[in-house]
């Protein structure tokens, strides 16, 4: 288990000696429909492991008439690759693509003015390849230039996480997804929340079926069920198309873009609301399987938020996005899944449970096994587009304080987020003072859990970075009088690893406590370097392994012993309402 480090190439490392165009000069002679079609390959090519080889890319790309362009451009990308595993590290990797590129390039092409071909098929390969090459050039140098910036002056003890974790974030949910455990999670999550909605706001319900001319959310589920099984079941594809017989009811025209009015933006958010583009009057074509899958869920958002403010005001959910993040987020769906996770055994009290007895500020789940508790904070937040693209590490930490540290209101007043709210409740069990639970043991263990909502903050360096933060907090505590040597340091947990291997985690071998022992033990740095490490890349290899999330380590762990299957709840909230499509397609 370890880092990716993949070096994006530029124009001039390829073409040290040419004269570089505009990237819409490269494009022009290329019909609309050619640079569509390519742009969608290139999106769900990332979904392919070998994609990201420079030989494997170009043997596939170019026809055989450009085979020996081609391999001219082998041998400049092996002598790059040479010097640059020489200088930095050698298991750096090069690529000539990134997906956020991928993006943009389809969002730059569907809104140009169409073009009739008058270049050969040999021109239009080449003039694309530079295109993008060209496209790497200008997001890259901006990036470049910002976090470097933004991470110079920093104390020692930052620097190399936060190098690592700004040059990460901006791509990493592309990046680092297993497509079919995704979509096991999204619909999981999806049915939990129509359960939710249809119980406290159903007219809200009523009108996104009416939205999509179906009788029941069930029907709902089940028709994306057909969708994105197609997609995932294909995972080499460049592309998947549907046609009309797929578009019963004119479901795909509703999850179709609109090109006439379609609006570019930093975080896709008019891809992820129509993640199918009509082709033509017959054919539906999906632009990103990892934007369809989390149509199931992640994005759902945004359609029922659309669809609330067309609602009369007498009618309209109030505070919408409270009613998403908190009530159903931060305490429905964590309360279900965690009750999952620990079987239904020993002391478990939920945030509602501890209001409910009269008492302010505790946690939003505590679990106590004997000795051993467990706080939960849950936070359903997520990063503005613009943060996440800036490459400004000053931005990313501001941002992070304010929804993990505490930020200030408008009267100046801290408002205490995660990090001090469960300092607050450690606080209360050291000092035995908590009233919601009187028979805590003196040698109590204590493991501070911040669980989120948005698997972007399983970006490496992140949980380092909390952690640092709030290691400076119960140094504080030390120094009132408090014995802070059972407390284990803060992990940072996401819902999707919990609600994928709910199931595993009841067992005794891979319990949760289990492998967050497992985990804390291998982000220990400081005890390697102290024990065994004797030479500068092991030492290097340790760090990087610290900055490494508790969901890559538990992906391992479960993968390492076999431990893989969907959870049982898959089957019984989904599998149950969509059995024949999904046989349907596993037999295929």
């Amino acid at each position: 288990m370890r880092l990716n480090r993949v070096l994006v190439l530029k124009f001039e490392d390829v073409f040290p000696n040419e004269n570089k165009k505009n990237f819409e000069d490269y494009l022009m002679g290329i019909e609309k429909s050619t640079l569509i079609s390519i742009g969608i390959a290139f999106i769900n090519l990332f979904n392919r492991e070998e994609f990201s080889d420079p030989e494997y890319y170009l043997s596939n790309f170019f026809n055989s008439q450009n085979r020996p362009y081609a391999g001219g451009i082998w041998k400049r990308v092996q002598l790059l690759q040479k010097g640059y595993r020489t200088k930095f590290n050698p298991d750096v990797d090069v690529t000539f693509f990134s997906v956020l590129n991928s993006l943009y390039f389809f969002e730059y092409v569907l809104t140009i003015q169409d073009y009739h071909n008058s270049k050969s098929k040999e021109e239009i390969e080449r003039d694309i390849f530079k295109a993008f090459l060209v496209l790497n050039d200008k997001s890259l140098f901006d990036f470049e230039l910002i976090s470097i910036d933004s991470t110079k002056n920093l104390d020692s003890r930052y620097t190399l996480f936060a190098k690592t974790f700004t040059s990460a974030l901006p791509h990493y949910e592309f990046t680092h997804v297993n497509l079919n455990s995704l979509m096991i999670c999204e619909f999981i999550r999806a049915h939990m929340l129509f359960e939710f909605l249809e119980k406290h706001h159903p007219v809200l319900v009523e009108e996104f079926l009416k939205y999509f001319n179906l009788n029941n959310w069930l029907e709902y589920l089940n028709k994306l069920v057909f969708i994105t099984f197609s997609a995932v079941s294909k995972p080499g594809a460049t592309y998947l198309d549907f046609d009309n017989s797929s578009n019963q009811d004119g479901f795909l025209e509703l999850l179709s873009i609109n090109d006439k009015t379609f609006l570019s933006d930093l975080d896709f958010r008019t891809i992820r609301s129509s993640p199918i583009l009509k082709m033509n009057s017959n054919t539906y074509r999906v632009i990103s399987v990892q934007f369809l899958i989390e149509f199931i869920y992640k994005s759902l958002r945004f359609k029922l938020k659309d669809i609330n403010n067309l609602l009369p005001n007498a009618e309209e959910v109030k505070d919408l996005q409270r009613i998403y993040t908190l009530d159903f987020s931060e305490k429905i769906c964590s309360y279900i899944v965690l009750r999952k996770c620990f079987g239904g055994k020993y002391k478990q009290l939920t945030g509602n449970d501890i209001e409910g007895m009269g008492i302010k500020g505790a946690p939003d789940y505590y679990v106590r096994n004997g000795k051993y508790v467990f706080l939960f904070e849950s936070k359903d937040v997520m990063l503005k587009s613009e943060v996440k693209q800036s490459g400004d590490f000053e931005l990313y930490k501001k941002a992070l304080d304010e929804k993990f540290y505490f930020e200030k209101n408008k009267k100046g007043k801290i408002v205490r987020k995660a990090i001090l709210q469960l300092i607050n409740s450690i606080k209360s069990i050291l000092k035995c003072t908590t009233s919601y639970d009187k028979d805590i043991p003196k040698n109590v263990i204590v493991y501070p859990l911040l669980l989120v909502h948005d698997r972007l903050f399983n970006v490496p360096g992140l949980n380092k970075y909390l952690n640092h933060i709030f290691q400076q907090e119960l140094k504080t505590l030390a120094e009132s009088g408090y014995v802070i040597d059972n407390v284990k340091p803060l992990i940072l947990i996401d819902i999707d690893t919990l609600v994928y291997h709910q199931d595993n985690f009841t067992s005794k071998n891979s319990s949760l406590q289990v492998t967050l022992d497992g985990y804390l033990q291998f982000i220990d740095h400081d005890k390697r370097m102290s024990r065994k490490i004797k030479s500068e890349p092991e030492a290097f290899d340790s760090f990087e392994k610290s900055l490494l999330s508790y969901a890559d380590y538990a992906r391992d762990f479960f993968n390492s012993r076999g431990l893989h299957l969907p959870p049982k709840m898959f089957k019984e909230k989904v599998y149950s309402i969509a059995q024949e499509n999904i046989e349907l397609l596993s037999s295929n």
